[in-house]
C-alpha cells in the first residue's frame, strides 16, 4: 500500500474515474465529492490523500487548505472576524474491514504534509462512532497544542413511505391540527394567493437568489452575521453547479407577490441537505418557516429524490419537532503550537466563557422574578 497526495483541481478531476470504478463514490458528503471540490466551491487548492494498492485506489480522504475568516461572537452577538489559514477536513471513504490501518496511514501522511501550513484544523458533522474523528484526535493530540472535540445532536427525517404515514407516526393529532391551522391561516392572510415554488433549473438560479436575498435581509440571521442567501458570485456559481447536475432544490413561499420564506437545499448520496433557510420577520406571526417546511416535506415525499432530509446539527425547536432521528455528530478543532493559532485559541476560549457567563446571568434574571412571585403568593 502507498499513500499519494492528489493536489489541485486538474488532478482531482482526473482522479474521479478511478474513484468511481473502485466503488469510493459517492463521497461521504457533497463537500467531499472530488468533482465538487475541483470546481473550487470549498477552496482554490483542493487536495486528497489517497491510499493505493498498486495503481488501484482503495481509500480517499479529501481536505482543503484555505484562507477563511475566524468569527468571534458572544452568544448571538458578532464581535468581528480575523483572517486565518484553515485546514478543512472533509471525511473519509474506504474499506471497512481494514479501515483502522488504512485510515491511520492516511492521517499520518496528512498531518506530516500539513504541518506548518495552517492555523486551525477543523472537521464538522462527522458521525459519532466513525473512526475518523478518533484517529484525527490521536494524531493532533500527540502534537501538543489545543484540541477541542464536541459532540452534538443532529436531526433527520426519514422520507420512506408517505407524508400522511410520517405525520401519523411523528405527531399527535393535536400537533397535526396545529400545523394544518397554520397552513390555512397563511393561505387566508394571503387572500388565497399563497404560492409555493420549487426551483431546480439553471435558468431559475438568478431569480431564486434575488428573491431569497430579499427575504434574508429581513431575517435575524442577516443581522447576526449568519450564513444566508446572498446574490454573490460564489453562491450563484455553487447553485448553478448543483442545478447542472440535478442536485439543487430551492424552495420559496410567497404571500401574493411578496416572497416571505426560502430554503436552499441540495440532494447528494441519497440525502437532502436542508442547508440555508430563512423567513421575513414581518410575517413571523404566520409561522412562514413551518408552513414552508410542511410544503417541502410534501414535495420530498412525493418526489422520492432522497432517503432522508438532514437538518444538520445546531439548535432549533423545529428540528426537534419534525425529526424522526437524531444521530450524534462530532466537531473537531485543533490549534497547533503557533503564535497566531494560540491567539485564536485564547480568543475563542474567552468568547465561550463570556457566552456561558451571559447565559447563567440571563437565566438567573429570568428565574428571580418567578421566584419572587412564588414567594409573594406563598
Amino acid at each position: 500500500m502507498k499513500i499519494d497526495l492528489v493536489k489541485g483541481a486538474d488532478e482531482l478531476r482526473g482522479f474521479v474515474p478511478g474513484l468511481g470504478s473502485a466503488g469510493l463514490l459517492p463521497a461521504p458528503s457533497l463537500a467531499a465529492d472530488p468533482s465538487y471540490l475541483a470546481a473550487g466551491h470549498e477552496g482554490p487548492v483542493p487536495c486528497a490523500m489517497v491510499a493505493r494498492e498498486g495503481e488501484h485506489p482503495i481509500a480517499y480522504m479529501p481536505f482543503v487548505p484555505r484562507w477563511s475568516s475566524y468569527p468571534l461572537r458572544v452568544g448571538p452577538m458578532p464581535l468581528g472576524a480575523l483572517p486565518y489559514r484553515q485546514l478543512r477536513l472533509l471525511g473519509y471513504r474506504g474499506p471497512d474491514d481494514d479501515r483502522g490501518m488504512v485510515l491511520g496511514h492516511l492521517c499520518n501522511e496528512l498531518t506530516r504534509y500539513a504541518q506548518g501550513r495552517y492555523h486551525v484544523a477543523m472537521a464538522s458533522e462527522l458521525v459519532e462512532g466513525d473512526p475518523l474523528p478518533v484517529r484525527l484526535a490521536e494524531q493532533f493530540g500527540a502534537r501538543g497544542g489545543r484540541l477541542e472535540v464536541k459532540t452534538f445532536d443532529s436531526y433527520r427525517v426519514d422520507l420512506g413511505g408517505t407524508l400522511a404515514d410520517y405525520q401519523r407516526r411523528r405527531f399527535s393529532s393535536k400537533t397535526r391540527n396545529t400545523i394544518r391551522r397554520k397552513v390555512r391561516a397563511f393561505a387566508s392572510e394571503s387572500g388565497g394567493d399563497d404560492r409555493f415554488e420549487l426551483c431546480t433549473a439553471v435558468d431559475q438560479v438568478d431569480s431564486f437568489l434575488e428573491r431569497a436575498e430579499a427575504i434574508a435581509r429581513r431575517s435575524y440571521q442577516w443581522r447576526q452575521g449568519h450564513h444566508v442567501a446572498r446574490t454573490t458570485t460564489a453562491m450563484r456559481s455553487r447553485l448553478t453547479y448543483l442545478a447542472e447536475r440535478g442536485c439543487f432544490r430551492g424552495y420559496l413561499l410567497s404571500s401574493g407577490p411578496t416572497p416571505v420564506a426560502y430554503c436552499i437545499g441540495s440532494v447528494y448520496g441519497g440525502k437532502f441537505d436542508y442547508e440555508v433557510p430563512g423567513f421575513d420577520e414581518r410575517f413571523s406571526r404566520l409561522s412562514p418557516g413551518i408552513v414552508l417546511l410542511d410544503r417541502i416535506l410534501d414535495d420530498l415525499f412525493k418526489a422520492q429524490v432522497a432517503d432522508h432530509l438532514d437538518f444538520g446539527a445546531g439548535p432549533g425547536e423545529y428540528k426537534r419537532m419534525f425529526a424522526t432521528a437524531n444521530p450524534r455528530v462530532v466537531y473537531l478543532s485543533y490549534y497547533p503550537r503557533r503564535a497566531y493559532s494560540i491567539v485564536l485559541s485564547r480568543l475563542d476560549a474567552t468568547c465561550q466563557l463570556a457566552t456561558s457567563f451571559g447565559r447563567r446571568v440571563a437565566g438567573r434574571l429570568v428565574m428571580r422574578p418567578a421566584a419572587l412571585r412564588t414567594a409573594e403568593t406563598a
